[in-house]
């Protein structure tokens, strides 16, 4: 027997005494504590004589360390620990349901804090022995509070697994009963298992931590609890120390560098860890991987059948209560069960059952019932349930197949509820812009609304929301009355024109640049934005010809809104009106001056006539000149004098008058209170005739100032209805006052010979009266022409998409052909493939493209 070996026999006796004081947990003096650590320390410290000698091959292989002095203590410790196991084991034998969770909880308690006592008396062993044996790859050598685990885990968890496990799981049920449970025994149990996941062939120290850098086994699990704020004062020598696990193990912190094993991750990321724990980089990432890797036991004994018996439970309770509950009360159901898992976790499971858990639970309360959950949703949005539609998305959304008939029925609901709501008004906003407009914007607020609030802007329900509106928006009940799927663009275009143009309305500039928003927010949703270009260009032009806009900036403001969605190009014709308007400023500031110097070197010129003029590009502008017309003699000085003035600054250019859009002011002199006439050029025209003679017949009118006689019937219409004139039966005598066209009566029949006398009794609460109202022929001819327009324009624009498409290729399929032009005019307007192939047939005729010879459905550029 060696000399460490006689020691060891001496002192065992003493040390196993005062081991079975430590786990029966009785009350320890210091120095009786001290007298046990110094049995271990001289043990370690003792000299074997026959170290001295080189040991033999046989003797290295044979005995764990060559014979190093620690190993005959060890294998006492294993022992000692093995058989104080196996008799708390055969005391739970006969144990179950609480009695098991109750003696578990409490025998694993003490165990574990008396492991921790009796690592630190063996601290020395720990840092000179078990350190050599684990730097040179032993394996099975484990510091002692980790050969303690071990030992529990072997020979009493692992007999006791499944009556433990089955246990914890009906108090588990009982809690979902609804039943109150003392969840601190099941977190310690689960604790329990947790830090018993150490693998046989685990070392339970690196190198860095048998020098003591890591925690030491008197500190709680991170996470898990709190560590203690305070450490205990010293006592006197002679006092003995009460084995409260808090005070004991803080004065080991205190007389002893003790190391210990790497405990698991964290059950609970995010409790608050005590402000005397050092939170450093290594020690986070240490905890992370033990997280990772260090879970097996937990896994194995725990999860594995907690999750099977989850999924048993909520199969069965989702059939039952679905059976006999509405889908939203279902719903809320789930919702209370899936927050009560959550909580369960971050009560006393291991943070990472929580996404398994969620993931099992939401299979079996809603996956498997996905088809029941979703056919009501179209139930909740006619019923405007937004939290219940809120509930579904969250908890269904989880769902591909949920997800997907969510949208759909999103998208159907939209497109529904728009057709819905214009069909109600359909016949009044036929001819309503404002109402029209106004319809499709609150059905879309609405729904916008709810994609904020009950979707959380999820792009799948915002996508849904496009295409439901510019389903409804571009093919409605208004759209049907009027024949024509252009009539949204066409009354879009008339709603801005009624927002930018100057009226009564008391609207601010703030105001207005709200609604221009939404005007872009229809106009996104409109297929043929040409059509509504050609009509916003119409309108846009009489704003500016007849200084009618509310404000520059606010036009500026729409056309930069209308640049930015759709380009450059779709809006160039637009600005080039701007700078005319610039230009037409600018000229009639250089006319004015020439007319003081024609007035200064050859006397007046125009006199009494205040001229102003416009000169608008031909390319850039909505308009073109109409038939034949005589100008009044009073305005054909003014007339030539412009033409002398305009062909001495630009030669070569060419004038085309737009009469039909003129307009101008005249002065009543036959009245007893002056009255101003706001009229169109031809309605001037008409009057100053009266300057000659006080009645006209028709046909002299029409002869005289040759305006074309559909229009000019319009005009004395107007003039009738305003009590300008008045129809004489004999032109030699004064009819009486019923012969004048009231404003309550019909339209009166003209013929060529009706006579029309101007009325000299005229009355008007007014001075300034306005006579220019638009012509209904001028208007339906408008809108015709631009359609006409847009049919023609297309063509052109289909012709040209062609020609870049072949240049850039050279060589194309037929379908490939059309499917590249349908994407790239899509932004603009939808072609169809009629238009496409009369396109590419007129191409074909004019040799810009030809079909290849060796496959006749492809094409061939012609440079």
């Amino acid at each position: 027997m060696s000399a460490s070996t006689g020691n060891l026999a001496l002192v065992w006796d003493d040390l196993k005494s005062g081991f079975d004081a430590i786990f029966r947990l009785e009350t320890i003096k210091r120095k009786r504590y001290m007298e046990l650590h110094t049995h271990v320390y001289n043990y370690c410290t003792s000299v074997d004589p026959k170290s001295h000698a080189t040991p033999s091959r046989s003797a290295i292989e044979t005995e764990p360390g060559g014979k190093l002095v620690g190993f005959e203590l060890y294998k006492k410790l294993r022992n000692y620990l093995k058989a104080h196991v196996h008799s708390l084991k055969l005391k739970g034998n006969n144990l179950v349901d609480e009695e098991t969770l109750s003696y578990f909880e409490k025998a694993w308690t003490e165990f574990r804090f008396a492991s921790r006592v009796l690592d630190g008396v063996c601290n020395y062993l720990n840092r000179h022995w078990v350190k050599r044996e684990c730097e040179e790859g032993r394996k099975n050598v484990y510091v002692v509070y980790t050969l303690a685990l071990i030992t529990w885990r072997e020979h009493l968890l692992k007999p006791h697994a499944r009556v433990l496990i089955s246990a914890i799981l009906r108090e588990i049920e009982r809690e979902r009963r609804g039943e109150i449970l003392s969840t601190l025994r099941l977190r310690k149990i689960i604790e329990c298992l947790v830090e018993l996941g150490i693998t046989s062939d685990q070392q339970s120290f690196s190198t860095s931590t048998l020098t003591g850098t890591t925690t030491s086994p008197s500190e709680p699990l991170p996470y898990l609890m709190k560590p203690f704020k305070s450490n205990f004062p010293p006592k006197p020598s002679g006092s003995t120390v009460k084995p409260n696990k808090s005070e004991v193990e803080s004065s080991f912190q205190g007389t002893s560098n003790k190391t210990v094993p790497n405990f698991r991750g964290p059950l609970h990321p995010g409790d608050p860890a005590d402000e005397s724990t050092p939170n450093t980089p290594s020690a986070t990432s240490s905890l992370t991987s033990d997280t990772r890797t260090n879970l097996s036991v937990y896994q194995e004994y725990f999860e594995r059948p907690f999750l099977t018996e989850t999924e048993r439970y909520y199969r069965l309770e989702s059939a039952q209560f679905l059976q006999s509950n509405t889908v939203p009360e279902y719903l809320q159901k789930v919702e209370t069960r899936l927050n009560e898992e959550r909580i369960r976790v971050q009560t006393y499971l291991h943070i990472s059952t929580l996404p398994k858990l969620i993931r099992s639970c939401e299979h079996y309360l809603i996956g498997e019932h996905i088809d029941r959950l979703t056919s009501v949703f179209s139930d909740l949005f006619n019923e405007d349930r937004e939290e219940d539609i809120w509930r579904m998305y969250r908890l269904v959304g989880h769902f591909p197949s949920g997800i997907r008939v969510l949208v759909s029925v999103m998208e159907d609901h939209v497109a529904d509820k728009g057709w819905e709501a214009i069909r109600q008004v359909a016949e009044a906003a036929l001819n309503d812009p404002k109402l029209y407009i106004d319809t499709i914007l609150k059905v879309h607020q609405k729904h916008y609304n709810l994609v904020l609030s009950a979707f959380a802007w999820d792009p799948a329900f915002s996508r849904a929301l496009d295409k439901g509106c510019e389903r409804f928006i571009n093919r409605n009940a208004v759209t049907e009355l009027a024949g024509n799927q252009r009539k949204s663009p066409e009354l879009l275009a008339k709603y801005a024109d009624f927002l930018l143009k100057k009226s009564a309305k008391d609207i601010q500039l703030d105001d207005l640049e709200e609604t221009l928003g939404q005007v872009m927010n229809v106009f996104r949703y409109i297929e043929d934005k040409d059509v509504f270009q050609k009509f916003y260009s119409k309108t846009l032009a009489r704003r500016l010809v007849y200084n009618q806009s509310v404000s520059e900036d606010a036009e500026a403001s729409m056309i930069s809104k209308l640049k930015e969605a759709c380009g450059f190009e779709y809006t160039a014709k637009l600005q080039r009106m701007f700078q005319d308007v610039n230009a037409t400023r600018e000229l009639n500031a250089k006319f004015s001056d020439y007319l003081q110097k024609q007035e200064e070197a050859n006397g007046s010129t125009i006199k009494g006539t205040d001229f102003n003029i416009m000169i608008l590009s031909s390319n850039a502008w909505p308009f073109q000149a109409q038939g034949p017309f005589s100008i009044p003699p009073e305005l054909e000085q003014c007339h030539n004098t412009f033409l002398a003035f305009y062909q001495e600054h630009h030669t070569g250019r060419k004038l085309t008058w737009c009469y039909h859009l003129s307009r101008g002011e005249v002065v009543t002199n036959y009245t007893k209170t002056r009255y101003i006439f706001q009229v169109s050029t031809y309605q001037m025209s008409v009057l100053m005739l009266y300057n000659s003679s006080l009645v006209y017949t028709v046909s002299a009118i029409q002869l005289q100032t040759g305006i074309e006689e559909a229009t000019l019937l319009q005009i004395l219409q107007i003039l009738l209805k305003a009590k300008v004139l008045k129809i004489v039966s004999d032109p030699k005598c004064e009819l009486d006052q019923s012969t004048v066209i009231s404003d309550d009566s019909n339209e009166s029949h003209l013929s060529p010979d009706t006579h029309l006398a101007l009325y000299t009794d005229y009355k008007n609460k007014r001075v300034r009266v306005y006579l220019n109202v638009p012509l209904k022929s001028e208007t339906k001819q408008e809108i015709e022409q631009t359609l006409g327009n847009v049919e023609s324009d297309r063509k052109l624009i289909v012709q040209a998409c062609i020609v870049r498409i072949m240049k850039t290729r050279k060589v194309m399929k037929h379908h490939q052909l059309i499917s590249e032009v349908v994407t790239q005019l899509t932004p603009r307007f939808k072609p169809t493939v009629l238009l496409i192939k009369r396109c590419i047939t007129a191409l074909i005729e004019r040799e810009y493209i030809k079909r290849d010879n060796n496959e006749r459905d492809a094409y061939e550029y012609l440079a």
